[in-house]
């Protein structure tokens, strides 16, 4: 339960109703000031459509990637490679490195493909990446075979998708949810 956080919750829900009825979920950029309950409400409403896909043999897959410290899109990609093959095969795995940038890309899809369903990537602190917005562009754009995706980026930076390219904007920005800073009386109500 998050008291004071019922509007923002039903957004994220809403984005990802699609994935129940055996569509693509909505990609969603979440952002708001640091302590606002952002990662907590992802984790919160992604874990219920988990339970609910175990329940009516739904096949989704959540991926959360932890982004802070990460600088750019080839460090989030290898990142987002370690925790996609954990997720298929347990704890342990590498980073990879020394390959170029678009074959890491491909060896992510790759592992996509091969879980396959609905696959919802949640890049936490993704203001992290700084302005090198290439894995920003291209993942969304991707169209992996007999996956239904969805990216979930969480931002402290209220300016992050101002700063973000048209074309990057357009892809990863299908729906938005801004945590406010809570009032007084939200306070005291906690």
């Amino acid at each position: 339960d998050l008291p004071e956080r019922s509007d923002e919750l039903d957004q994220i829900h809403s984005a990802l109703r699609p994935a129940t009825m055996g569509s693509t979920p909505l990609n969603v950029l979440v952002y708001g000031q640091s302590g606002q309950g952002k990662t907590v409400s992802i984790k919160l409403k992604t874990s219920q459509l988990q339970a609910y896909a175990d329940e009516s043999d739904m096949d989704l897959t959540v991926v959360d990637v932890p982004c802070k410290g990460v600088d750019n899109s080839y460090h989030a990609l290898t990142h987002l490679y370690k925790e996609i093959r954990e997720k298929q095969y347990g704890p342990g795995e590498e980073l990879p490195s020394g390959y170029q940038r678009k074959a890491l890309l491909n060896m992510v899809l790759k592992e996509l493909e091969e879980i396959g369903g609905t696959i919802i990537i949640v890049l936490d602190e993704i203001d992290a990446i700084g302005e090198d917005d290439y894995l920003l562009y291209e993942l969304p754009r991707s169209n992996p075979e007999g996956v239904r995706l969805s990216i979930i980026g969480i931002t402290n930076d209220l300016q992050f998708r101002e700063n973000l390219d048209g074309d990057v904007r357009s892809s990863l920005g299908e729906d938005e949810v801004k945590f406010d800073p809570y009032d007084a009386n939200q306070l005291r109500n906690i």
